[in-house]
């Protein structure tokens, strides 16, 4: 049930936009011959604040089970608290973010921390700004080059320093471009460094997009990722091909 609080019902776009995005737990257990999701750390979202900005979010608590789940919920309560107002600077709104988190009592027991890519979306202008707090790089899909591009934005994971600074990535979407962001359950695995999950991410998506386009992507790319004790979110965001030329 707590999972279930912040679980998006749907990745609601402006006309031109299109969010495709999956969530598997690591945990799922049969009660009453049904399936149950236990709780986990792994989050995203996809909402517009008005006509024109579309926000998007991808986070992951440290830990498993219940205490990651909480402070994941913790970290979209105070987010929302914010107001949608704050949302356009990507940085600040990190930044905020972290500073509430680093004194939130359930995010610091045991040492805990989230990491979290945050970005705006302007739908009219398609240009993107995106934050990094010590999140697994986005990728960006361009069509020039027909793979899937590294984003070089780091920055502290969230409720480690309270004082931490925090710089946005920019960039902007062609019809027909895409930008994925994704868990580190992903491409994270006891054989491989995170660096050769990356690599192995990038192949696994140009071949999902080759074979049958960006949608449904994200459960066709989750199907190749080896069970382990990590969820896993990913969601990719595309900017849908024109009809007419621009």
């Amino acid at each position: 049930k707590l999972q279930e609080t912040i679980s998006p019902r749907s990745s609601r776009c402006q006309t031109g936009y299109r969010a495709v995005a999956r969530y598997e737990p690591s945990e799922v257990h049969i009660a009453g011959g049904q399936p149950v999701i236990m709780a986990g750390g792994d989050y995203y979202e996809v909402f517009p604040t008005d006509e024109a900005t579309l926000v998007a979010l991808v986070g992951d608590a440290s830990g498993h089970g219940l205490k990651a789940c909480m402070s994941i919920i913790t970290m979209h309560t105070l987010g929302r608290m914010l107001g949608t107002s704050r949302f356009d600077d990507t940085s600040s709104f990190v930044g905020e973010i972290n500073s509430m988190l680093c004194s939130n009592s359930i995010v610091q027991s045991g040492g805990g921390f989230i990491t979290l890519l945050y970005l705006v979306m302007d739908t009219q202008a398609h240009r993107a700004s995106w934050t990094s707090a010590g999140h697994p790089p986005a990728l960006h899909w361009h069509l020039g080059q027909r793979g899937w591009a590294i984003d070089n934005a780091r920055g502290m994971a969230l409720g480690v320093i309270d004082d931490a600074e925090f710089t946005p990535s920019r960039g902007r979407l062609r019809p027909g471009e895409a930008l994925m962001f994704y868990t580190d359950g992903v491409i994270e695995s006891a054989d491989q460094d995170l660096d050769e999950g990356i690599d192995w991410l990038r192949h696994a998506a140009l071949q999902a997009v080759e074979t049958r386009g960006f949608a449904g992507m994200p459960k066709r790319v989750l199907k190749k990722v080896p069970r382990g004790d990590d969820d896993r979110a990913m969601l990719v965001l595309e900017r849908q091909p024109l009809t007419s030329p621009e």
